[in-house]
Formats: structure tokens, C-alpha cells, sequence
């Protein structure tokens, strides 16, 4: 065969026409017949420029003859043309082309699910409209109902001091006059009458006098002579309305898990590989802070208002860290060993000693509830509803709900686990696994031999992993449904020697990073489209 020929006969081997060559031909032709990628076409070693003719089975990949014998020499090496033989009816083939159907499908079902999302938030754009308008409507109505309840208010107040002020009036009008015709009187009966007739009548006018005077005292003893003023005392938060609302609402995005269903499954054909991080998801460093002296973290757990509950075996305590500030809530007889949130002020804490996991109100620092088990009660984790609790001298999990009642029980590989999308995640730190169950203790999936040595387990709210690798002090993310991972912080990033716990509260973007006694790590979970 002619050099030519042997170059372009593994693009012929794959079509259909196995008619001679054209030596004048180019590859053009056949190229526009099967599309290749640049890796299925490249034929040539580029190490040392000869063909590939042999295929590495454990290396999975195409080596020449200098590569058989050099790096390859150990390893199972068998022609290419073996294993190219019956390539279309190869098992291989079938799962690639089911696995194209299944993820087309789910592509397809993605596009569907973000196409309805599109028009379900323009729906909720417009209600958000409707009821920003429907609440300035009822503003708008109680602001008038106010202001005309205070302008019938003054009317009414206006009329009652009117009513008393003419009373008053008419009343000192009246003894105006009765002096004014008493005078006249006098004086006529001084000028023209008898000294009797002026004697009663200065004893009529004085007996009078005595009257109206009385009257007038009467008068100035009661509250009608005061000076009278109208006013209106404006409620203090209409006038401050400017200063004290500074804006009508404000717009809130909140991301929460998709309910897409994935049934189907990606089969093995497709690796996992571990790769260093992209832009896709990063860890951004948040915070940083030491422990108390003398403190054993064997638990921890983030609370909202920037609470972190961490569990000291050595002491027997549990404590509590806010805004820099360390205190005990509660001591216990036995050492605790782990902790998870039940609600905003409750957690859950694990007693080996005494199997027992009670329930302490960070608030009050006191223990408000205890369940018992027959065995030693080691990690446990709750998602809201239930409680799941861990058994490792037994390698079981006990599903339990609030009140502590067993709901299931099964077995898992690995001590450590959490709770989280009605699922449990544990890690194995002797098998070198990251393993998911559902809540009936089944296998969903498995990622085996690539974080080595895990020893810490945590997932967000959108299903992805993240574990410590004990052996390479690393923190890798890995996918849901256990496709592939990622490293996100490597001990080059950060001081990681010292490890304990990996935690996350449940809807939060935050990893909470714990040491055994030196100090902890907070990351923002940073997420970028790259597309």
C-alpha cells in the first residue's frame, strides 16, 4: 500500500464504499460523507510520526509502535484493527448512541423547562406590577379615609366652638343691654322723679346689679373666656414618610432547585474525570476566624443571622459564634459529637454515650427535648422534615421524622453523610468513595477513587458536592447525579491541613470550612454561566 493509501484508508474503512482509491482524489469527499472530530481523524503520532497501530486498553487511548514499546511496554497493548473490528455492533457503540438519545432528550427537556420559566416569570413580572399598583391603590384609599376623617374632625370641632362662643356672646350681649336700659332708667328717675321713686329704683338697680355681677363671676370662673385656638397635630409617620421609606419594595430573585424529573441515567461510557476548576463555580473567600483555645470541633453547623453552632468534645459544650464573639449555650454530662439545624433557633445534637439526640434552643441554652436509641448515635443532619442519624459501629442510617420516630432504616458505606433534596450523601474514607441514596437506602449513584481519602460531605441547593479530600487536602465539587468533578480550593489556596467539617445550610450560597482547633473558613459559592 502506498503511503497515501495507508493514510487515507481509515477514513475509507468507515464508509460504506470500500471501492479502490482514487490516488488524485482528496479526502474532501469523504470527509463530507462521515464528520469526524480532529481527534478521530488524526491518524499520526505526533511524539514520533508514525502511524497509530496499536490500541492501549489501559490507557484507553491509540499508541504507535515507539509507544507500544516505550511507555506502553507494560501494559495490555492489542492492534488497532482488532479493536476496530465490528466497531458499529460493538456494546460500546449501542450505550453511546442510547446515551446521544437519552441526553438529546434531556436537552430537549431542559429547553422546554427554561422556555416555560421565560413566560412563567413574565406572568409574575406582571403580577408583581399588578400588586405594586393594587397596594398604591389602598394607600391612595386610606390616606383619603384619613384625611377626611381629620377634615370632619376639625368641621365638627370648628361647629362646637362656634355653638359655645355665640352662646357666651348672646349671654353677655344680653346684660349689655339690661345696664345700658338700667342706666337710663336711673337717670330719667333721678331728673324727673320723687326721691321715693329714686330711692326703689337705686334698690331695684342695685339688687340687679348684684345679680348680673354674680353672673359675671360666674362667667370667668368657667372656660369660656379662654383664649380658643385650631390646630392639628399631624400624625409623625405621614410627615417622615419622605425620610423614613426609602423605596416601594424591592425586587427579589430567589433560585430554588429545578423539579425536572432525570429518569434516564448516563451510562459508564462516559468517564469521570476530576479537572481543575473553571469560572463555572468558585469559592470566594469570605471570612476567616480563629477558635477558642483548647476547643475539639468534631460538628458544626451555620444558622441564619450569621450564627455558626460548633460542637467541643474535648469540653463537653456547645458554642456558639456570632459577629467575632464565642459563648457556651449549654455544657453536657457526656461528650456531643455532632449538630444540625431543626429551626432557626433549635438544633440537634448527638450524645454517643448516652445514644441519645436532644434537641437544645440556642436562645434559652437548654435542653428541650431527648430521644433515645438502642445503639451509639454518631453525625446527624435534618433537611426540615426529617431527621436522619447515623450508626457507624452498624454501617446504618436511621430516617426518623421531628418527633424521633423511625421512619426507615437501611445500610450505607461511610460515617459521614448529610441530608439533603430527600437524599443522603455519605462519603467513605476507606474505599475512597462519594456515595447518594434515596431516603429507602437506595444506590443512586457512586463516585469512586478520585477524591481520595474523603472526610467531609456538603450539597447546595441546586445538588452539587462538595467534599474534602483528607489525602490531598483539597476541595473538590462534584455533580449532580456523580457525572464528573471538580477541584475549587487546593492547599495552595488555602490552610486546609487543619480540617474537620464541611457544612452548608440548607438555600444557602455559603461552605462553612472547619478546623479541628485553629480556626474556620467561610466561602461565597460563586456561580458563572460560560456559555
Amino acid at each position: 500500500m502506498s503511503p497515501k493509501c495507508h493514510q487515507m484508508s481509515p477514513s475509507y474503512t468507515i464508509s460504506k464504499k470500500r471501492n479502490s482509491i482514487d490516488h488524485g482524489q482528496t479526502i474532501t469527499h469523504t470527509a463530507n460523507q462521515v464528520k469526524l472530530t480532529n481527534s478521530d481523524m488524526n491518524t499520526i503520532c505526533k511524539t514520533h510520526n508514525e502511524y497509530f497501530e496499536n490500541y492501549c486498553v489501559d490507557h484507553v487511548t491509540t499508541c504507535c509502535r515507539q509507544c507500544k514499546e516505550g511507555i506502553h511496554d507494560r501494559c495490555q497493548v492489542l492492534p488497532l484493527e482488532t479493536i476496530t473490528r465490528d466497531a458499529k455492533y460493538s456494546v460500546t457503540s449501542k450505550e453511546v448512541g442510547t446515551d446521544l438519545k437519552h441526553l438529546t432528550q434531556e436537552f430537549q427537556a431542559i429547553e422546554n423547562f427554561l422556555s416555560k420559566m421565560k413566560s412563567s416569570i413574565d406572568d409574575q413580572r406582571k403580577k408583581c406590577l399588578e400588586e405594586i399598583r393594587q397596594v398604591r391603590s389602598q394607600i391612595n384609599t386610606h390616606l383619603d379615609t384619613l384625611e377626611m376623617n381629620v377634615m370632619k374632625e376639625i368641621s365638627t370641632e370648628y361647629e362646637n366652638l362656634k355653638s359655645e362662643l355665640e352662646v357666651t356672646m348672646k349671654h353677655t350681649c344680653h346684660n349689655k343691654i339690661t345696664l345700658q336700659d338700667m342706666a337710663k332708667e336711673l337717670d330719667i328717675s333721678s331728673r324727673d322723679g320723687t326721691d321715693t321713686q329714686f330711692f326703689f329704683a337705686v334698690r331695684s338697680t342695685k339688687e340687679m346689679l348684684k345679680n348680673i355681677s354674680q353672673s359675671l363671676d360666674e362667667l370667668r370662673e368657667t372656660d369660656a373666656l379662654s383664649m380658643k385656638n385650631i390646630s392639628v397635630n399631624v400624625d409623625p409617620t405621614l410627615n417622615a414618610f419622605n425620610k423614613t421609606i426609602e423605596s416601594f419594595g424591592k425586587a427579589v430573585i430567589k433560585s430554588t432547585p429545578s423539579v425536572m424529573n432525570y429518569s434516564k441515567t448516563v451510562s459508564p461510557t462516559f468517564a469521570q474525570m476530576a479537572r481543575r476548576s473553571e469560572v463555572t463555580i468558585s469559592l470566594e473567600f469570605c471570612e476567616r476566624f480563629k477558635l477558642p483555645r483548647n476547643i475539639d470541633v468534631t460538628g458544626c453547623v451555620q444558622l441564619p443571622d450569621e450564627k455558626c453552632v460548633l460542637v467541643d468534645r474535648r469540653q463537653n459544650r456547645l458554642v456558639l459564634h456570632q459577629s467575632g464573639n464565642f459563648k457556651d449555650i449549654v455544657t453536657f454530662a457526656n461528650s456531643p459529637f455532632d449538630v444540625c439545624p431543626i429551626e432557626d433557633s433549635t438544633v440537634a445534637v448527638t450524645i454517643p454515650n448516652d445514644k441519645a439526640v436532644v434537641y437544645v434552643d440556642i436562645n434559652l441554652g437548654k435542653i428541650i427535648k431527648t430521644v433515645y436509641f438502642a445503639n451509639e448515635c454518631y453525625n446527624v443532619d435534618c433537611d426540615g422534615k426529617r431527621l436522619a442519624i447515623g450508626f457507624p459501629k452498624r454501617e446504618k442510617v436511621i430516617v426518623a421524622d421531628l418527633e424521633g420516630k423511625e421512619i426507615n432504616c437501611f445500610k450505607i458505606r461511610g460515617k459521614e453523610f448529610t441530608l439533603r433534596n430527600n437524599e443522603i450523601y455519605s462519603v467513605s474514607e476507606h474505599d475512597d468513595e462519594v456515595l447518594c441514596y434515596d431516603l429507602f437506602g437506595k444506590q443512586k449513584w457512586t463516585y469512586p477513587d478520585t477524591v481520595r481519602k474523603p472526610v467531609g460531605v456538603a450539597v447546595d441547593q441546586r445538588k452539587y458536592v462538595y467534599v474534602f479530600s483528607k489525602s490531598d487536602e483539597t476541595i473538590y465539587i462534584i455533580s449532580p447525579y456523580g457525572s464528573n468533578s471538580r477541584i475549587v480550593m487546593d492547599k495552595e489556596d488555602a490552610a486546609l491541613s487543619d480540617f474537620s467539617r464541611l457544612c452548608m445550610y440548607p438555600d444557602s450560597d455559603q461552605l462553612f470550612v472547619c478546623g479541628t482547633s485553629n480556626h474556620a473558613l467561610v466561602y461565597n459559592v460563586e456561580r458563572k454561566r460560560t456559555w
